[in-house]
């Protein structure tokens, strides 16, 4: 069993989303202080769709790349339900490609960190320049090895709701 097969399943539930979401609106803020306006977006590590959905209603062309076939079910049933177009796929972050170039590549909620070699950062980064317009950008967050110690330490986040814990 992947161990995304039954996490996919709960984690909006658990408030996941809310991430994608936050980032989408803070990637609009920087988009619109630097004027740019893409036309075409690839949300690598889409997992279940949020911020892929955002982006889809401002009417551009959407990829959403991730590696996890049951977060991709959830994404595609998300967009289904609400009759979004999306071209989602499931690809590795290291060695992934289009049926066309992008203006923006996002990748939220710290997916990156997932790439633990500078190899596979690379590769990943190589990819994205691959799928980019010339101008284009990516824009990511992602967690450094002294924020992993100070920031996130010894934190224990936890939460419990009836169907939840």
């Amino acid at each position: 069993m992947s161990a995304y097969e039954r996490f996919a399943g709960v984690y909006d539930k658990m408030g996941s989303d809310r991430f994608s979401a936050r980032m989408f609106a803070y990637t609009e803020q920087i988009l619109t202080r630097l004027g740019y306006h893409p036309k075409s977006v690839l949300d690598l590590a889409c997992g279940t769709g949020t911020a892929a959905l955002k982006w889809a209603g401002r009417n551009l062309a959407i990829y959403g790349i991730d590696g996890s076939r049951h977060m991709l079910s959830v994404a595609r049933r998300k967009a289904r339900d609400r009759k979004i177009k999306i071209a989602f796929s499931h690809q590795p972050l290291t060695a992934f490609a289009l049926p066309a170039r992008v203006d923006l590549v996002t990748c939220y909620f710290d997916s990156l960190n997932y790439l633990l070699t500078e190899a596979d950062l690379a590769a990943c980064f190589r990819s994205a320049a691959r799928v980019l317009y010339p101008g284009g950008y990516f824009i990511f967050d992602m967690n450094t090895i002294e924020a992993m110690k100070v920031i996130w330490g010894a934190q224990v986040y936890a939460d419990e709701t009836p169907d939840l814990a």
